[in-house]
């Protein structure tokens, strides 16, 4: 049977903060490295798809996103995307990948993103940014489908590696907000 978006939602976050937490030193140090992540996420996503009971091929992106988590279908067996992840670096392009997350269809879509910039911390503070714009663009013009789910990892003043999430209803608002703290990594 297929998981409610919203309970998807709920196991992605708990297997996403439970395999943090199992990870080893040596692999959470591949987060401070700009070349080192896309292959720490790689690996962490199999772990989160055996966790979630979906499958992942890692051998290519799927619609050119960098990690597409499936379930087989009941009627048919066809692989259907769940949840659909982008991880990037660069700001100057996180808006395009928002964009192309936002015209795919899956339950939960995620979009992580390094560092926590002034505006990525107005949005979490509540204010009115260009994510928000992204999302009422689409609503009036088409619209959202599933949950949308930005992830910001950094590190604080104590070095220990923080993940900020938001949620996004098909609404466009923020229905969930919160961070995860996990040890230092020096």
């Amino acid at each position: 049977m297929t998981k409610d978006k919203n309970q998807l939602w709920k196991d992605f976050i708990f297997y996403f903060k439970s395999n943090i937490e199992k990870a080893k030193y040596h692999e959470l140090e591949a987060l401070k490295s700009y070349r080192e992540r896309k292959y720490f996420f790689k690996d962490f996503f199999i772990k989160v798809a055996d966790d979630l009971e979906l499958s992942f091929d890692d051998s290519q992106e799927f619609l050119r996103v960098d990690y597409t988590l499936f379930k087989k279908g009941n009627a048919h067996n066809w692989e259907v995307p769940q949840i659909f992840i982008e991880s990037e670096n660069s700001w100057e392009s996180s808006y395009e990948e928002a964009i192309k997350l936002c015209s795919l269809n899956a339950p939960l879509k995620v979009l992580i993103l390094y560092g926590l910039n002034d505006e990525l911390q107005r949005e979490l503070d509540g204010n009115e940014t260009h994510w928000d714009y992204i999302f009422k663009d689409f609503i009036t013009e088409s619209r959202l489908i599933g949950l949308f789910a930005l992830i910001i990892y950094t590190r604080d003043s104590s070095d220990r590696l923080v993940f900020h999430y938001m949620l996004y209803g098909e609404d466009g608002r923020t229905i969930e907000k919160g961070k995860l703290s996990f040890a230092q990594i020096s």
